[in-house]
């Protein structure tokens, strides 16, 4: 039975093709780059295409706003907002995990897990203080 929802779904489907296609460009290109006749240089055949971060973060963010949209679909919700996702607040926090460990390229379980912690200490105790300077302003040098 078609219905209101289902036609919905099926358009949603219908706009990751989109997506797709996007990729499936992207991968031309880089196939393009790498076939090219001529005497190039590895450097000169990099600079031909997007940087590999910039490829690859594509493909990722492409990939997961598809199976992540999919997903909450299938599970009731009635739309996504994917413009509200952000990866901000997980690059934050690899960030300040790589600080923390400084020249360790691959820490292990023990050190993550105690860089974790660290850092969420860091959180609580800077909300705290935060909030405590709120609570402690007159109310004529708050700003709304």
């Amino acid at each position: 039975m078609i219905n209101r929802y289902n036609i919905y779904i099926l358009e949603v489907f219908c706009r990751f093709q989109f997506l797709m296609e996007f990729l499936e460009y992207l991968r031309r290109w880089k196939e393009s780059t790498e076939n090219r006749p001529g005497n190039y240089s590895q450097n000169t055949r990099a600079r031909m295409l997007l940087s590999w971060q910039t490829y690859e973060g594509f493909q990722l963010t492409v990939q997961s706003t598809i199976e992540s949209t999919k997903f909450l679909l299938q599970e009731g919700m009635d739309y996504v907002l994917t413009e509200h996702f952000c990866q901000d607040p997980v690059e934050e926090f690899f960030g300040k995990q790589r600080q923390l460990g400084r020249r360790s390229d691959n820490p292990d379980i023990n050190q993550f897990g105690y860089n974790s912690n660290i850092i969420r200490t860091e959180r609580s105790i800077s909300f705290q203080s935060c909030h405590f300077i709120f609570l402690l302003s007159p109310p004529s040098q708050v700003k709304n």
